[in-house]
């Protein structure tokens, strides 16, 4: 990213440059109360758009913090190299370039030094669903994306990227049956078998899928050679 911009107590980073008058509506974003309804698996459904000037809609993620810490602290991190926003910024330009459907990437705020909050903006996916969401109420329409999800998901493979979360909630069907695949926050790079990468990716997914009791025809979208 060439621009980094301070917007007191913020930091912003984006390939192009943020005008006061989009720091302005990402900051008041921030502050605001809303909050997202649940969903099955979450996911993206979770969070909450706005129309931002000079790009239309988007998404704005926080970074929150899971385990028993986040009883005590949700949104405060330790910076040990770079932001957790700025990883999955940098991660998802990655796998757009091999072909992957994925969120396009905007900008990464920062609100502190060694002890950060973190969030990332990425163009919205309009009128998309789940694919948990969509076996429910449309397993046709989830059963003919199935091919194309293993498609992209051995994509990852073939480049020894394993996205650590892939569930149904995480697999967004746009309405001309497109599959994109979100929330690359904590991925690996580390493993380079294929083998054990497959399997890796069939067991996260059929675990989410008996755990949510979701239909099991959904396994075969891990049916990857």
């Amino acid at each position: 990213m060439s621009n980094i911009q301070k917007y007191h107590p913020y930091t912003f980073s984006a390939d192009s440059r943020i005008s006061e008058e989009q720091m302005s509506t990402l900051i008041g974003h921030l502050n605001s109360s809303r909050q997202p309804a649940d969903t099955i698996l979450g996911g993206r459904t979770r969070l909450v758009s706005l129309d931002l000037p000079g790009y239309g809609p988007v998404l704005v993620k926080p970074y929150l913090r899971g385990g028993l810490i986040r009883h005590v602290n949700r949104r405060t991190h330790i910076r040990w190299g770079i932001s957790r926003p700025r990883a999955e910024f940098d991660r998802l330009n990655q796998v757009r370039q091999i072909g992957v459907n994925a969120p396009d990437p905007l900008v990464v705020i920062t609100r502190g030094g060694r002890f950060y909050q973190g969030w990332l903006v990425t163009r919205f996916i309009e009128q998309c669903r789940s694919l948990a969401e969509l076996s429910r109420i449309d397993p046709a329409g989830a059963r003919a994306v199935l091919d194309d999800l293993g498609r992209q998901v051995a994509i990852l493979i073939d480049h020894r990227i394993l996205h650590t979360d892939l569930h149904p909630g995480n697999v967004l069907v746009g309405p001309g049956t497109e599959v994109y695949l979100i929330d690359f926050d904590k991925t690996r790079t580390d493993i380079r078998n294929r083998l054990t990468l497959r399997r890796r990716y069939r067991k996260r997914w059929h675990r989410a899928i008996v755990k949510y009791k979701l239909p099991t025809w959904l396994d075969a979208a891990m049916d990857i050679d």
